[in-house]
């Protein structure tokens, strides 16, 4: 197995299609994790959500330690996987993550987009590792 250093492990996260993020929902006493498009800007990844989904409210109070995952397992189970912790920061002006999105994932963007208001958030890794088998 192969671990992979900070710049290796952001060339392989912008190769995987989706992240998974998971927090402690304090309100509902339970772990909440979901799959979601990214893009990568800037060395932060960005997101656009429904800004009165339950995720946006979590990033809004749990703005650390949320854990971002993302991995691709072959038929063979050769792997490559991106794990780390974030520091989500709720964005002003949802264009730049929108736009990143829509360059990142083109026609398919529209399956993903959330309807209705949008929040974007950008997270800043305080932690990040890669690794690959093949």
């Amino acid at each position: 197995m192969k671990i992979l250093d900070h710049n290796q492990s952001l060339a392989a996260l912008a190769e995987l299609p989706i992240v998974r993020l998971a927090g402690y929902d304090a309100e509902r006493a339970a772990t909440y994790a979901v799959p979601l498009a990214f893009a990568l800007l800037d060395g932060a990844v960005v997101i656009a959500i429904a800004a009165q989904g339950r995720l946006a409210r979590l990033l809004r109070t749990q703005r650390h330690g949320i854990c971002l995952e993302a991995d691709e397992v072959a038929a063979d189970l050769s792997f490559r996987s991106v794990i780390g912790s974030v520091r989500a920061e709720e964005q002003a002006e949802a264009t730049p993550a929108l736009v990143a999105l829509a360059a990142r994932y083109g026609a398919e963007w529209g399956r993903w987009r959330p309807a209705g208001e949008v929040a974007a958030f950008r997270l800043d890794f305080t932690t990040l590792q890669g690794r690959e088998k093949g």
